[in-house]
């Protein structure tokens, strides 16, 4: 069931496949250092004037963890026990993981850049929208995972109403802040 699993989604691998995450992240962590590191505090709570200064070490850090999540992710695909045992990759590891590293880096900063710009033409909240968005795409395949799981005994009708709350609850936030 592993293997499947990880063969399903290296199947839907695209440069997009670390989405917000590390944007998230960094946002996380530059939070919680705000309440150990003086400096961070005051950067949160001095207002419009440090915005920038703060947007900016988000963005940094953001850049550094995607890379870090990217090579890690291209350690994984290219290592053959993760596919049982076969050879996927068949490009020497070094070009393979520099490639894949700036690929999926790169995706995931244009996201990044994607949700500045949805903010920035007063769109909505691009954060909000985007991972709006990404809960929507995966509604059919939450719906036929339902369906299969139906014959066994496995499926929890609380797992879809709790996915439809969550969107419904992703839905309305996104609705509050744009208003």
């Amino acid at each position: 069931d592993t293997q499947s699993t990880s063969m399903t989604n290296s199947a839907r691998l695209s440069i997009l496949a670390l989405g917000l995450v590390p944007y998230i992240g960094a946002c996380l962590f530059l939070q919680l250092l705000s309440f150990i590191i003086p400096y961070f505090h005051r950067l949160y709570h001095s207002g419009e004037s440090r915005i920038s200064l703060l947007n900016g070490y988000v963005l940094a850090l953001t850049t550094v963890l995607s890379v870090t999540q990217a090579y890690l992710m291209s350690l994984w695909l290219g290592n053959p026990d993760t596919f049982s045992g076969s050879r996927v990759i068949l490009l020497d590891p070094v070009p393979f993981q520099i490639l894949t590293t700036c690929l999926l880096a790169g995706g995931a900063l244009t996201l990044v850049g994607i949700s500045k710009l949805i903010d920035w033409y007063g769109v909505g909240n691009g954060l909000g929208l985007l991972l709006a968005s990404q809960i929507i795409v995966s509604i059919p395949e939450l719906i036929n995972t339902a369906v299969r799981r139906s014959s066994t005994s496995s499926f929890r009708l609380f797992d879809v109403l709790a996915y439809f709350g969550l969107l419904a609850v992703l839905v309305i936030a996104t609705h509050a802040f744009t208003a």
